[in-house]
């Protein structure tokens, strides 16, 4: 994204890490929502998908630290490990977690979805829809060449519906692209394009994945069951003998 950025669009070094940034991120609020609401967090593709996301928005978080230091983009860390420390504590309850959820969303993200939302221009996006067409077509290409052979190997049967959760984004690409538009590195147009190429990542690639590949729960909640299963049995057999 960074050498499509610099070379493809003409953008220059700053404004091309940023696009970088925000079109690399995996949002880990939709998996995390998908996979909740679907029950598959408690199997084991849906912790694969969770733990892939977390380390994938980690490495841009450290991007996004290294890379502002005259905003005070220091902060992002402490908050990203807060809320994966909160989101695994709330787990265990589940009716905490529902409140929890409630609270965040209904409070706290519209605050930050509103602020960014303020700056986005209309026009400008109309004005550059053929960018918006590249930019998202790159980003989701891109993002399935480099998911789709480990999916393959590591994620089997379920490649297609891996490969489509990695490939969204939402939220760490929205705050690349706020930090980079407040800090000044990207203009106006081009922080209107990268936030609603972000926003259209996370419904796409979600919605084909959810009516397409989403897996048997069912099967997948017995198959993880099965290890724990067989080993019992196992030592129940030799307890007989």
């Amino acid at each position: 994204m960074l050498l499509a950025g610099r070379y493809g669009f003409g953008w220059d070094w700053k404004a091309a890490q940023i696009g970088g940034i925000a079109l690399s991120t995996t949002s880990l609020a939709v998996v995390d929502a998908v996979l909740v609401e679907t029950g598959l967090n408690a199997t084991r593709i849906g912790k694969l998908i969770m733990s892939s996301t977390f380390v994938t928005d980690l490495g841009t978080v450290l991007v996004l630290m290294w890379l502002g230091d005259q905003a005070h983009s220091h902060a992002v860390l402490p908050a990203f490990l807060l809320g994966l420390a909160c989101a695994r504590t709330f787990e265990r309850h589940r009716a905490t977690q529902q409140r929890f959820r409630v609270v965040a969303f209904a409070l706290l993200t519209p605050f930050f979805f509103l602020r960014s939302g303020m700056n986005i221009s209309l026009p400008l996006v109309i004005a550059n829809f053929g960018l918006l067409g590249a930019l998202l077509t790159i980003k989701l290409l891109l993002k399935s060449v480099a998911v789709y052979p480990l999916a393959r190997r590591f994620a089997r049967p379920h490649t297609g519906f891996t490969t489509l959760l990695m490939s969204t984004g939402l939220t760490f690409g929205t705050i690349s692209a706020t930090y980079g538009f407040t800090a000044g590195l990207i203009t106006k147009a081009q922080f209107s394009v990268l936030v609603t190429v972000v926003v259209l990542s996370a419904v796409l690639p979600t919605a084909i994945a959810q009516r397409f590949y989403l897996p048997d729960v069912a099967a997948e909640r017995h198959g993880s069951m099965e290890p724990a299963e067989s080993l019992d049995t196992g030592g129940l057999q030799r307890h007989q003998s």
